[in-house]
This record gives C-alpha cells, structure tokens and sequence, in this order.
C-alpha cells in the first residue's frame, strides 16, 4: 500500500544493494535520486520502478525493500542464439561479452546477459529488468500532492486542470502524431517528471484506441507531461515539439505516413501564459503566413490511453534516460 495518493509527485533517493551486475546505464536516474509521478495502482504504468512506488515510505523516512520489480521483463524479448547462428552473422562469438550491447536488424538494442562454449542469451528488455530482484534502500526526500484535484470519472486525467501543492509543478499537453515517440521525446528531457499518452481536443468520454483510430470521435493521439518549470521551460517543450515534426507542421491531419485527424498535430495551452508561448513558438516558424498546420487550441478534456501504450518505447528497451541522443524508432 502506497503513503502517496496517484499524481503525487514525489522526490526519492535510493541505493541499489545485493547485486552483481554492473549498474552502469541502467538506472534511469545515475545520481541515485528521481522525481516522478506516482501512478496509479497497480503501479504498471511506464513498466519501470513499479514496486518502487507501493514502498517508499514517508518523507525523511528510510526503507529497505527485498527483490523488488524494477522493470517489467517479456520473456519473448530474450532469447538464445547458437554459435552456428552467430558464425553465419558474420559474428565472431569470442569477440562477445556478457554486458555487450548489440544493435539487432531492427533497430533495438539487446545486452548479452549469458555467454556458454555452445551460445550467448540476449535480452532486449529494459535494462533496468536486469536488476529485477535486488534489494534497495529508499528514502522519500519530498512529495507534492495535487490540490483540490478535480473529479474525474472513466479515464479522464486530473491533470490537465489540477495543479500541485508545489507552485513549480505545471502540466501540459502535445500532439506530434503516433505518441509512442512524443512521449519518449518528453521522457529524455531534464526537470519533466511526469508523462503519459492519451486522447484529446474530441467529443466522446473515455474513448478506446480503436474508436479514436476511426476518426470518428474528434480525438488526436497526444501527450501530457508534467514538468518543474525551475529546471524547463515551456517554450523549450514546445519547441521540441516543433524539433519532431519538423516539415510535418505544414501537413495537415498528418504527420509521417501517418495519416487522419487522430494524428495531427497540436500545442493544447492549459492557460493563458502558455498559450502566448505556444503562439509565439509557432509563429516564429515562418513569420506566421498561416501555412503552418500544427494547431493551438485550449486545453480540452484529456482521457488516458490504455496501459500497454503508456511508455511503449521505454518498454520495448529504446533509453528513456534524461538527455538519451539515441534515435527515436516509433516502432519498437
């Protein structure tokens, strides 16, 4: 059971114990110390940290916590590879080590995690699952509630009006097309502590995926993010957005080969500070002659997306750590 209500944000330090493996890149957090946003139970969401949440005790306390799940881990995402095979990749098995990491024809990144006379075993899960079952030691430095949070039935977010006991905690909400790699985007970025995928900017309460893929009930894939406004600015957030799209802002209803209006592309203001930056961003792309697409629009009801679409990238391995170069592959 969690001391902390969901979209919480809370500010922990922690020291993983018991362990052999080399930590190196696989703490999302190097320093030993991370913000985020609690989820909500079962703590699933963003498949890293998910036992961390339900244990961290009160602020200026300290625990130690058994064989916790740091990452969720698929077992179709490891897998064992002859010597034959590698032989005929044009591999040279003695040239590999467990701790490797090999870049795979698709584009995903796997970590040797065994090496026998016969085979090596790969895994391309999140790094982090490979400390799975470690102990840890965490202590809750800080934690800032949602304020008077708003009522909120079906999937509806309480972010996009709530505001936090903290006053440098804000939220805002982005379209760039498919928000598998938008949210990774807002993931990598220094002082955002919070993300998550959904629907906005419609006309139907809690929508599924497939209704919004019909284009029938007004949505766009989109993303909010909450983000400490001491560490990143709102025009910076915005114009990684305009980074992304790049020539997409000129193409209305898509972005990529992604076609529809559930794949255009916005800037949602949640205010109106926001929203004088969102114009003056957008309006500095070129000289405002109207051929940008890229809309600004208040803020509309925000519903969550489903599970399995939330931190898609992260948990199919691609780095989610603050500041990560690595290119941004939408799928998988």
């Amino acid at each position: 059971m969690s001391a902390y209500s969901p979209d919480t944000i809370v500010t922990f330090s922690y020291d993983v114990k018991d362990t052999t493996n080399d930590l190196g890149d696989k703490l999302l957090c190097p320093t030993g110390r991370c913000t985020a946003v609690v989820p909500k139970a079962p703590f699933k969401t963003g498949g890293y940290f998910p036992s961390v949440f339900e244990n961290l005790p009160e602020v200026g306390k300290t625990v130690t916590v058994s064989d916790l799940q740091l990452a969720s881990s698929n077992p179709d995402m490891i897998a064992k590879i002859k010597v034959a095979q590698l032989e005929a990749s044009g591999l040279k098995p003695e040239d590999l080590k467990v701790g490797q990491t090999l870049f795979l024809q698709s584009g995903m990144k796997a970590e040797v995690v065994e090496k026998t006379e016969d085979s090596i075993t790969i895994d391309a899960n999140p790094p982090l699952s490979r400390l799975n079952g470690a102990a840890m030691t965490l202590t809750t430095e800080s934690s800032s509630a949602l304020t008077s949070p708003p009522a909120t039935t079906g999937t509806l977010s309480s972010w996009t009006s709530g505001s936090w006991s903290s006053p440098k905690y804000k939220s805002a909400t982005f379209a760039g097309g498919c928000f598998w790699g938008v949210e990774l985007a807002y993931q990598r970025v220094p002082g955002v502590v919070g993300t998550k995928v959904g629907y906005t900017q419609g006309r139907v309460h809690s929508p599924s995926y497939e209704a919004v893929c019909s284009g029938t009930t007004g949505h766009t894939e989109a993303v909010q993010v909450v983000y400490d406004e001491s560490l990143v600015e709102y025009e910076d957030l915005c114009n990684l957005l305009v980074e992304r799209l790049g020539d997409n802002v000129y193409k209305k209803n898509q972005v990529g080969n992604d076609c529809g209006t559930q794949y255009r592309s916005g800037i949602y203001p949640h205010d109106a500070s926001q929203r004088a930056v969102a114009e003056a961003v957008i309006g500095a792309i070129d000289g405002g002659s109207g051929k940008v697409m890229t809309e600004i629009e208040d803020a509309k009801d925000f519903f969550d997306g489903e599970e399995y679409h939330q931190q898609y990238l992260m948990k199919g391995g691609q780095s989610a750590k603050k500041e990560a170069k690595e290119t941004i592959r939408c799928y998988g």
